[in-house]
């Protein structure tokens, strides 16, 4: 009984525990909810406010749309309006076009006008002055005719003394031809009488020469120095000989048209250094300088061109006894090449540049001195030079030595390893 009575009051005391926990419970929700209407009442405010501004916005809108219509009425009627004036000065621009081309026709009618009457004024100056002309004219003619008969009659006197003088010159004619031919008859004579000459010493000094190369191979290594120098000696002279031989016979064929060369394609830069170093050899008091090139191909005789430059060069030395430099210059154009050998000589005088290439042509130095030769290496030099299509010449300024030029016609030029031909 009492345990029932226990229950009972535990069962009440919970009971108003869980009352008691309910009324804080509905308490706490009874504040919530009047935060909650506080809270309500002031987003209707908040939303009372926003609608009075949107209301506000809207009236603001369509105030600013219904002026946004009277601005575009506005500006419809300004872009009329500009139209309108465009239109305008369209018009106004065609009109002053039209009257700018009108303008500019009486313009030119007016320069045309003015031209012609410009022709007009010099036709008819141009035509005073051709009177003026014609009428001095006829006075020049006039005295002209008067002056005319006065000369044909001293044209009679003078051609009545040319007569006598042309019988005189014919006269003089006839015995300088006379003279002439039998001059030829005798330059004949001579030709023939060396060529005779030349080819009969030809065969005696190649015998001659031909013993003393044997007694040098004999007795070149001898113990007689004098011995080896008389065969040095006359081996020299004998090489002199036979030069001065073989040019002789040169020279007649040469008269003779019959001097032949061979038809050969060569190196000429190859055949100058060699030809140049032979020379340094034989003449070791000189400096032979050789500088540029031609890069080129000649065709025609190698041994013919050698002698060229041994001849020019051999001649630079004889007529340099006081200097001791030889300069040789290569060169060349588009279809030619140059050569220049220079000497610090005596020089050649102006009168004698032009004869110098003559057969037998000598030239000396102003106190007279004279040098050894026949004068036969230019000749054939020139004539050489000339076989093979080319042109020789000297340059010289008094005693300040000389330059001798020749050219030849390129075959072919070297580039890189490789000939081009000309």
């Amino acid at each position: 009984m009492s345990k029932g009575i226990r229950s009972d009051k535990d069962e009440l005391i919970s009971a108003r525990k869980e009352l008691a926990f309910q009324m804080k419970e509905k308490g706490k929700r009874a504040a919530e909810l009047a935060i909650a209407d506080i809270e309500l009442a002031f987003q209707n405010q908040i939303k009372e406010r926003r609608a009075a501004e949107l209301i506000i916005a809207n009236k603001e809108l369509v105030f600013q749309n219904i002026e946004k219509e009277k601005r575009a009425a506005e500006l419809s009627i300004a872009n009329i309006e500009l139209a309108y004036q465009n239109d305008e000065k369209e018009k106004r621009a065609e009109e002053l076009t039209v009257a700018n081309k009108e303008l500019a026709y009486q313009y030119q009618v007016k320069e045309k006008r003015a031209a012609e009457l410009v022709i007009a004024n010099k036709e008819l100056a141009f035509q005073n002055k051709e009177k003026e002309k014609r009428a001095a004219e006829l006075s020049i003619a006039n005295i002209e005719l008067a002056y005319q008969n006065d000369e044909k009659e001293k044209r009679a006197a003078e051609l009545f003394i040319a007569n006598k003088e042309l019988v005189f010159q014919t006269g003089e004619k006839e015995k300088r031809a006379a003279e002439l031919a039998v001059a030829d008859i005798e330059q004949r004579r001579n030709d023939s009488f060396m060529s005779m000459a030349s080819h009969e010493l030809k065969t005696p000094v190649t015998t001659i020469k031909t013993l003393v190369q044997i007694l040098q191979h004999q007795y070149g290594r001898s113990e007689d120095s004098a011995l080896v120098e008389y065969l040095y000696t006359i081996g020299q002279q004998i090489d002199q000989l036979t030069k001065l031989v073989v040019d002789l016979l040169d020279v007649s064929k040469i008269k003779a048209e019959k001097f032949m060369i061979e038809d050969k394609t060569f190196d000429f830069d190859a055949l100058a250094r060699e030809t140049v170093k032979s020379c340094q050899l034989l003449s070791p008091q000189h400096a032979i300088s050789i500088a540029g090139n031609t890069k080129a191909q000649v065709r025609g005789d190698r041994d013919s061109i050698s002698r060229v430059f041994i001849n020019l060069i051999t001649n630079a030395i004889k007529y340099s006894p006081k200097a001791d430099t030889i300069n040789i210059v290569l060169s060349h154009r588009k279809k030619t090449l140059r050569v220049g050998i220079q000497d610090l000589g005596i020089g050649i005088a102006k009168s004698d540049q032009e004869k110098i290439f003559e057969r037998f042509y000598q030239v000396g130095n102003d106190s007279g001195q004279s040098f050894a030769g026949l004068g036969i290496g230019l000749y054939i030099t020139a004539a050489i030079v000339a076989q093979h299509s080319g042109r020789i010449w000297v340059e010289s300024t008094g005693r300040r030595g000389s330059i001798f030029f020749f050219e030849l016609p390129i075959h072919a030029v070297q580039v890189k390893d490789v000939y081009a031909v000309s």
